[in-house]
């Protein structure tokens, strides 16, 4: 029967672990800041976003999951960890 323990990670292992995963969640948010502020500016009339808005809907729920995801994952991990 197999072991399916992780191994042992070095200090610095442990402290670059989640660094992509941070970087994506960042990512996400500032994406969304950015669509936030790109929607409420003149730049986009209001016909527009009437015409795009289910795919706007669809990409906040999505980043919004990546967000989350990121937040409960590293969450559990530090709990089990302990």
């Amino acid at each position: 029967m197999q072991n399916n323990q992780e191994p042992e990670l070095t200090k610095e292992q442990q402290q670059l672990r989640w660094k992509n995963r941070r970087r994506m969640a960042w990512g996400s948010f500032y994406a969304m800041l950015v669509t936030m502020a790109v929607l409420l500016s003149p730049l986009v009339s209001e016909p527009k976003i009437t015409v795009i808005e289910s795919i706007v809907v669809a990409f906040f729920w999505t980043l919004g999951a990546i967000i989350g995801l990121y937040i409960g994952f590293a969450t559990a991990d530090s709990k089990w960890k302990k």
